[in-house]
């Protein structure tokens, strides 16, 4: 029985350029769906919530109890950006990590050893490619015997 070494992630940004951009891309699309989620609600009902409330509530102590609701909106909102900021860097690492080895075997390719194993952590993408590498390495090392 032959212990298989385990790779150990040390650093989660290893390809800043393509991680930064995935991070971007989450987070406006959060800010997208937090614009239009607010359209909805004001447009849907809030309104006619609000005119119904004005009757019941001093208009002083309904601006009041808006600006709570606004304010927890916002912050609800402001906090969740650091947990998706941190998702997406967690999420672009299983297909930036596989990249990062897969150009490194491709240098060692260029370079001529064709003595080479791509191996990725379990739940990485892109084990096709990284198959179709090996594979690629072992018929060359094949042909050069």
């Amino acid at each position: 029985m032959t212990a298989e070494k385990k790779y150990k992630r040390t650093h989660y940004i290893v390809e800043k350029n393509i991680q930064y951009r995935f991070v971007e891309l989450i987070l406006m699309y959060i800010l997208i769906f937090f614009l239009i989620s607010v359209a909805v609600i004001y447009f849907s009902g809030w309104r006619e919530l609000l005119v119904k409330l004005s009757n019941v509530y001093p208009q002083a102590m309904l601006v009041g109890i808006l600006n709570k609701v606004y304010v927890r909106l916002w912050i609800g909102f402001l906090l969740l950006l650091p947990v998706a900021a941190i998702s997406a860097i967690l999420a672009s690492h299983k297909i930036a990590g596989p990249l990062v080895r897969i150009k490194q075997s491709l240098d060692e390719f260029i370079k001529g050893n064709y003595n080479i194993s791509v191996k990725l952590r379990k739940g990485d993408h892109l084990q096709d490619v990284a198959d179709q590498l090996n594979k690629l390495s072992e018929s060359i090392r094949k042909k050069n015997v």
